[in-house]
């Protein structure tokens, strides 16, 4: 299949382009992860994601998931 077909099909089937999907899972991941572990930063978490800082880490992060990630960070 054609990668232009493919982003297209899966953007008419899922409303959501592949891109947007393997960043909704990343974010999703990264999510849990902070849920069921000890992070106490957000440069800790940042590496995980495809991201460049930590700002571009919290906007991302607050756009896939719905929070601010500082909210979540369990403090020591």
């Amino acid at each position: 299949m054609i990668p232009g077909k493919l982003r297209k099909g899966f953007k008419l089937v899922y409303d959501i382009t592949p891109y947007e999907y393997r960043q909704q899972c990343v974010y999703e991941y990264i999510y849990e992860q902070m849920k069921n572990s000890n992070y106490t930063t957000l440069s800790e978490l940042v590496d995980m994601s495809n991201t460049q800082n930590v700002t571009e880490f919290a906007k991302q992060f607050k756009r896939y998931i719905g929070v601010d990630p500082k909210n979540l960070l369990k403090k020591e």
